[in-house]
């Protein structure tokens, strides 16, 4: 039940003073926070704190194309995905807002690569509709593909698709809003501290009392976490993408160039022409780490050498891409060593929620990291299997 009248009368240090109390505050308004305010809202009253303004571009959170996909490696993401899906058309139903683009992809390497194999072992066994394509009906199906070797094959999978990450956040935050949600920009967190039956949360700008606390602050999960007294073992990359210009559009259209995971040394994924005109959108999955996060010191800053690296791997790929001066943007990834997530009560205090780690592949489990989140909450516990992400795997 919600509370009716957050500014309460509370005895504290037995001084009668009115403060505002939430049954959650939610730290950290990129995708994860703003989907569990959006699931939270609907049972309680929940403020949304955000140490930038919203929508910002510092994070990871930003920006007109994810992937969204059901072929994975491990069972256990696969399976997520299922309900993932589900719950991304409830939202867009709900919202009458879309930001998902079912377009179809390509998972795709050299005939035994063991990520490839694992994809398509997943693949059968959870019975995903899928189709497996050799180098010569990839090309002839795909003219992009021309300079494939014939020791390359491909599963071709029709849910995999494009997820809008701005419009998504925005279409969380606005639904949250909606449903009573206070959501408060430009405050940074600087502590959380008992009260009693209840957490004061102290930001720059005030001070907010809550029941619960949930801390979803992505590359700054550990500032917060340190100050609790610990430490996770979390990697923050600065990733550098391109967006590359196409000669003839017709072939990298989406129904002639889905987006596509290319498995092997190295991990890259890419996009159709999608978010600018004439232009795909390919990136490494790999970066290189940052020791400290400063926005004052050249966060924008290109790395030149993962540039380099696309760029080879599309001109020994493609047929039709100009790699001579690709756009280039920037972004941060925060991840765990084995890029599982973490979800988990806080050790000894079940009143603070931790949920991180998501960059790199997590932002299609976004509505439905929120509703765990939500019932973890409400019901103290989730009907999903979180094993995987327990804090425990994850302290320094």
């Amino acid at each position: 039940m919600k509370i009716n009248n957050i500014w309460q009368k509370i005895n504290y240090n037995l001084i009668n003073i009115e403060i505002m109390v939430f049954d959650t505050v939610i730290i950290g308004a990129g995708a994860m926070g703003s989907a569990t305010a959006y699931w939270l809202s609907k049972y309680q009253n929940v403020a949304l704190i955000e140490q930038f303004d919203l929508l910002h571009h510092n994070g990871s959170s930003h920006g007109e194309s994810r992937v969204i996909r059901k072929t994975y490696r491990e069972n256990h993401f696969s399976d997520m995905m299922n309900e993932a899906y589900t719950l991304w058309n409830d939202v867009q139903n709900e919202t009458k807002k879309q930001v998902y683009w079912k377009i179809g992809g390509l998972d795709l390497g050299i005939e035994g690569n063991i990520d490839l194999t694992k994809t398509i072992k997943v693949c059968e066994d959870r019975e995903l509709n899928h189709q497996i394509l050799n180098a010569r009906e990839l090309r002839a199906k795909y003219p992009a593909y021309s300079k494939i070797n014939d020791d390359y094959s491909a599963i071709y999978q029709e849910d995999t698709g494009i997820l809008n990450a701005s419009k998504s956040v925005d279409m969380f935050q606005r639904q949250a809003m909606s449903q009573g949600c206070q959501v408060i920009p430009n405050s940074p967190v600087l502590s959380i501290k008992d009260s009693g039956e209840l957490k004061i949360i102290e930001t720059l700008r005030n001070t907010y009392y809550a029941k619960k606390v949930i801390v979803t602050t992505g590359s700054w999960m550990n500032k917060l976490v340190n100050s609790l007294g610990y430490e996770l073992a979390l990697k923050i990359w600065k990733l550098s993408f391109g967006y590359y210009k196409v000669k003839d559009f017709n072939h990298f259209m989406p129904k002639n160039f889905p987006v596509f995971i290319h498995w092997g040394n190295d991990y890259d994924y890419g996009f159709p022409i999608h978010e600018k005109n004439g232009y795909v959108k390919i990136a490494p999955h790999d970066n290189k780490l940052i020791e400290k996060l400063d926005f004052n010191d050249g966060n924008n800053n290109v790395n030149q050498e993962l540039i380099d690296h696309v760029s080879n791997f599309i001109d020994n790929t493609f047929t039709g891409i100009d790699t001579s001066n690709p756009l280039i943007e920037t972004c941060l990834y925060t991840m765990t060593e084995n890029e599982n997530f973490i979800i988990d009560y806080f050790p000894d205090d079940d009143n603070i929620i931790l949920a991180g780690g998501f960059s790199g592949h997590g932002f299609k489990f976004t509505p439905l990291i929120g509703k765990i989140l939500q019932e973890m909450t409400i019901e103290g516990e989730s009907r999903f299997h979180l094993n995987e992400f327990k804090l425990n795997n994850f302290i320094k």
